[in-house]
Parts: structure tokens; C-alpha cells; sequence
């Protein structure tokens, strides 16, 4: 009887315990709470737990915030972990800027590129692996980030403006791929103690390792001679000062080969440039290590390209093949000369875009078409000769070079946006007097033929410049890094000035033909250093104000009103026009005595003499 007592409250036990075990999920359950779509292929779910997945194929879709942690993210700033699955290819702006509680985030090897702004001040996000098949890490990725360790993949050829920018790591690796550090990458990344630089890097823009104030030792993979290759820009005092070491392996260790002429290194696989002999020109194995001779040749589109050193020939009969940031030209981006021999007809997008050494190109007169970034970046291309024959230049063609003056031939009939824009050595445009399309002014500024539009003027333009009256638009750019301007006219005819038109530091006075109600009337884009300056309004010629008089368009009549306008004596600036003159109301007769007015046919009583 007592054990059947004891067994019920036992059983009763038992029984709320699996009542509890259905009720209340297991802590380490998740559930979706969010999700949709972030690409044209591509969806995202977001659990309990602040995990982000992506998924599908193709890259993520740009987004937009700020600098006080706003984002427009499907799935908000919440995020704790990031996993980015096979497929995905891109890692847009803005993904997961702000997210200041992001730990962890696992990058597939499909992807290529990370885009501006992607990690932006993901203060606790302290460890990320970067794949091999990344490319290029966009401006400002990582920036103020809480990163103590990063691994680079071995694909990445450019590290963005301000990407990794008051990192806490101590020391970084960064690959042989890597051509190109952008400005501020590292600065104010003051727990750096040490870097290993590869040997593919070609330039190193400004302030990218300022204020690394406890930068010692840089591991230099390639020799001091390929040192003085490297292109430094100012402001990297602690790498400079910093003790280099030459020809490292791994962090401090040497290079190790296993013969004389064994191209790639033992420890790490860095190719060097070794010395084989031949029996002839024509032998095509090494004598003492028996290695197959490179030749440096390929297809690009319908033409052939072959490389001797840095010289690269583009040769054959019709189109280059077209490339992009992502997806370079086979001959890479290290070339000092080019020549595209006569046949070839159109110059590929990104043919040459960031070839930082380019100093030297010759078009062949069979070229139509220069396609769309084609020079983009070539800063150390000085010169060159659009030949009689092309009638397009693409968009941000030549933007960024180091062109000290263009002159357009006459039979280009299409310029695209920002194809001369940023170049800042440029001292003028000329056009063909011929060309239907475009024109220029005295100063080398570019315009469209009848000059409604003002495409580029350059940054030799000092002083006063006044822009011709007539013209319409300034278009983007326009005006960009004219620092040396103080001031500019501008014609009432202007309704729009696209943005950075304008970035100007020295503009001090803007003379505006039009009065103020005018002024208000034009579309201007964002143009600080316009809109801050001084402006002063009717003004005529130069800096001096108009003077006005009124001018009889149609003569009023003894019935019909006239009309007047005002216009400047010196500029012939009209305002006010089609104002009104009032009727006269003085018939005209034939004589004394007509009875018809012989303007409006109105009778009257004429008084005769007898």
C-alpha cells in the first residue's frame, strides 16, 4: 500500500517533465525571423541568433548609410554572425557596415570582390580569412573595425582607400598579388609592429601607413633593387623609417631554392626571375634545369598580343577583346610601353586600366574606337595621339592619367562621361575646327560643337575664367581640382551644374549674369566650393555690372499693344522682355477729311470745308 503511494507523485514527476521537454524548445533551436532577397540571385535568412546567411548566385546588391550607423539593409545592424555560401561572387556597399556586434564572418572562395564600405566599424568582428579568390577589398571595408587578425588570400591585387584603417592587428602578410595599397589602407593602426610585403606591390598611395606608430620591421619578399621599383607616396613616414629586410620567405625567414635556376621558392612558392641558358635562340628547354621556355603571347578578341619584358604589341585585323576591374587583361597591369599595329580597330574596355607604369602608347591609324576605361589610371602615361580615325572615346577613358594635353581629332562624334576627367597634368583640350560634334575655347576647355555644353576644362585654368555665354550645362567634373581658379562668370543662359562640377579650394567670387530669381532657377548638383563662394548677380563683362536701356520690339498702335525689353549696352543681356507698351490711341487719317482710321478702320465724323 505504501509503495503504490510512493509510485503515484513518482509518476506525476515524470509526467511534467515531459510536458516541460514539449513546451519549451531546447536552447540551441533557432528559427528564421527575417528574410527576402539580396541580388538578382541571390536571398538572405536572418535566425534567433543574429546569424546572416546568403545564398544563391551572382553578387549582393550596393546599399547606402552613414556615419552615425544608419544603413538601409534588409536585415538591419543586428547581425552577430555572417556566413556567405558558394555562389556568391560579391559582397556589396554598405553589406553589414555598423553591425557593432558582428563576431564572425566565413567568406566562400566564389567571391572576388569586397565593395566600399562592406564591414565599415564592425567594432567586434577581431578575426576574418579573406579567400584566394578575392580580388579587391573596396574603400574603407573594414574600416575601425576591431580586427587582431586578418588573412589575406593570395588572388588580391588592390587593398582600397582607408580599408583596413586603425586595425589592432600586429603585423600583416600581404600577398605577392597585391599591385596596388590605396591611400590611409593601414593608417592609424598604431598595434602594427611588422608587416611582409610581396613583391607585386607597385605603388603605395598616400598616408597608407601614417600614424603606424610602432611599425619596426617591413619583410620585403622581392630584393632591394625591386624595392626602388615601388612607387611611395608622401605621408608614409613609419614605413619608410621602418628596418627592411630583403628577400624574405615567411615573416623573417629567407627564400630557399633547390637549384640555380629553380624558379620557385621552397617555403612559400615565390616565383623569382632566374637566369636559364639556351643553346639557341630556338631551344626550348633550360640546360641546366630543363624547364620549358615561356612564351609570353595570347588572343585578345579577334587580335593577338605578345609581350618582350614590359613591351606589349597588340597585332591582327579587327577588335580587342574587353575586360574589367575584376577581370583583367592577360598581360596584367605591370607593361611600360604599348603598340597596337594597324588592323586593330577598337581599343577593349579596361584594356589598360590601372597599368600604373605605362609611360608609352601608340595607336595604329585603323582605330575607331577606344573603349570605355581603357587608359583609366595609366598616371604615368604622359601623352598620346587619338588617331584621325576614331570616332568614339569611351567613358572614363583616359580619367586619371597623366595626360599634360589631348587634342581631338575631327572625326570623333561621341566623347563619354568623364573620359579626360581627374587628369591632373592636363593643361588643355584642343578639338579639330572640322569636328561636327565638339569644340574648344581659347583656354582648352571642351565643349559640344555649338557650345550649350561645357564638358572638361583641366587644371591649368587660373585667375578668372568666364564661362561663354550660351552655354546650358556644366557637366560633372567639369571644373575638378581647379584649385588655382579664384573666380568664374557665369552665363544666365546656365540651368545645370551637375555634381562636383566644381571643386575648386580657391574659389573665391562667382559673377552671375542673372539676378538672384535666376540664380535660383538653376539645377545645382552638390558643389560646395561653388555654392559657399561670393556671388554677385547682373553682372556683364568681367566683374563689372550691367547697364541697362529699354528696346521697342513691336511698336504699339492706336488700338494694338507693343512690346519692350531691357538690354545691357555692353553685352546685349536681355531682362524683362515682352513687356507691354500701351495702345496710343492715335488714329492715323489719310487726310482732314477721311473718315477711316487706316490702322484699325475706326470711322468718324471728318469735318469737311467749303
Amino acid at each position: 500500500m505504501h509503495k503504490r503511494k510512493l509510485l503515484i507523485p513518482l509518476c506525476l514527476a515524470a509526467l511534467i517533465i515531459l510536458a516541460l521537454t514539449f513546451v519549451f524548445p531546447s536552447q540551441a533551436e533557432t528559427y528564421t525571423v527575417d528574410s527576402g532577397t539580396c541580388g538578382e540571385n541571390l536571398t538572405w535568412t536572418l535566425d534567433d541568433a543574429g546569424l546572416l546567411t546568403i545564398s544563391g548566385t551572382g553578387a549582393m546588391a550596393d546599399y547606402t548609410g552613414d556615419y552615425i550607423g544608419n544603413s538601409d539593409t534588409p536585415w538591419g545592424t543586428s547581425v552577430t554572425k555572417v556566413i556567405i555560401e558558394d555562389g556568391v561572387t560579391g559582397i556589396g556597399k554598405w553589406a553589414f557596415g555598423c553591425c557593432s556586434n558582428l563576431t564572425s564572418v566565413t567568406i566562400s572562395n566564389t567571391v572576388t570582390s569586397i565593395n566600399g564600405y562592406a564591414f565599415w566599424k564592425c567594432s567586434s568582428l577581431t578575426s576574418i580569412v579573406i579567400p584566394d579568390s578575392v580580388t579587391s577589398i573596396g574603400y574603407e571595408a573594414f574600416y575601425n573595425c576591431g580586427l587582431t587578425a586578418v588573412e589575406l588570400g593570395k588572388g588580391l591585387t588592390s587593398i582600397g582607400y582607408g580599408a583596413f584603417r586603425y586595425a589592432c592587428f600586429s603585423d600583416i602578410v600581404i600577398p605577392d598579388s597585391v599591385t596596388a595599397i590605396g591611400e590611409t589602407a593601414f593608417s592609424d593602426s598604431e598595434t602594427i609592429t611588422g608587416i611582409t610585403l610581396g613583391i607585386g606591390v607597385k605603388s603605395i598611395g598616400r598616408y597608407a601607413f601614417y600614424g603606424c606608430k610602432q611599425l619596426a620591421n617591413v619583410y620585403y619578399r622581392g630584393s632591394e633593387d625591386d624595392r626602388a621599383t615601388i612607387s611611395v607616396s608622401s605621408q608614409n613616414t613609419p614605413l619608410t623609417n621602418a628596418t627592411w629586410h630583403y628577400n624574405r620567405c615567411i615573416g623573417s625567414q629567407e627564400h630557399t631554392y633547390s637549384a640555380y635556376c629553380d624558379a620557385s621558392c621552397n617555403g612559400c612558392g615565390l616565383v623569382r626571375d632566374v637566369t636559364h641558358t639556351y643553346d639557341d635562340l630556338y631551344d626550348k628547354y633550360c640546360n641546366v634545369c630543363t624547364a620549358l621556355r615561356e612564351k609570353p603571347t595570347g588572343t585578345t578578341g579577334e587580335c593577338t598580343w605578345t609581350l618582350d619584358g614590359k613591351a606589349l604589341t597588340i597585332s591582327g585585323n579587327g577588335s580587342m577583346g574587353n575586360y574589367s576591374n575584376y577581370s583583367p587583361a592577360p598581360w596584367g597591369r605591370g607593361i611600360s610601353s604599348v603598340v597596337v599595329k594597324e588592323g586593330v580597330t577598337t581599343i577593349g574596355v579596361c584594356a589598360f586600366d590601372n597599368c600604373l607604369d605605362l609611360r608609352s602608347a601608340q595607336l595604329g591609324s585603323s582605330i575607331i574606337s577606344i573603349g570605355k576605361d581603357a587608359f583609366r589610371c595609366c598616371i604615368s602615361l604622359g601623352g598620346i595621339s587619338i588617331p584621325d580615325g576614331v570616332k568614339e572615346i569611351g567613358a572614363s577613358a583616359f580619367e586619371m592619367t597623366g595626360l599634360d594635353g589631348v587634342y581631338i581629332p575631327a572625326s570623333v562624334t561621341s566623347i563619354g562621361d568623364g573620359a579626360f576627367c581627374l587628369c591632373d597634368r592636363l593643361t588643355g583640350i584642343g578639338v579639330n575646327k572640322n569636328n561636327t560634334a565638339y569644340s574648344s575655347d581659347d583656354s582648352g576647355v571642351l565643349f559640344d560643337k555649338n557650345k550649350t555644353v561645357l564638358i572638361q576644362a583641366h587644371r591649368d585654368i587660373s585667375g578668372h575664367y568666364v564661362i561663354p555665354s550660351g552655354v546650358i550645362t556644366v557637366e560633372e567634373y567639369a571644373f575638378y581640382r581647379c584649385n588655382e581658379m579664384t573666380a568664374v562668370t557665369i552665363p544666365a543662359s546656365v540651368t545645370v551644374i551637375e555634381g562636383d562640377a566644381f571643386d575648386c579650394d580657391s574659389l573665391q567670387d562667382v559673377y552671375y549674369q542673372g539676378d538672384e530669381t535666376q540664380q535660383k532657377k538653376i539645377n545645382i548638383g552638390y558643389n560646395s566650393d561653388l555654392t559657399d563662394a561670393q556671388w554677385h548677380f547682373n553682372i556683364c563683362n568681367g566683374t563689372a555690372q550691367h547697364v541697362f536701356e529699354w528696346v521697342t520690339d513691336v511698336e504699339p498702335t492706336c488700338a494694338e499693344e507693343g512690346s519692350k525689353h531691357e538690354a545691357c549696352t555692353a553685352c546685349g543681356h536681355a531682362r524683362n522682355e515682352n513687356t507691354s507698351i500701351a495702345a496710343t490711341g492715335d488714329h492715323i487719317y489719310t487726310d482732314a477729311c477721311d473718315d477711316s482710321c487706316d490702322v484699325c478702320g475706326q470711322t468718324r465724323t471728318a469735318p469737311h470745308n467749303y
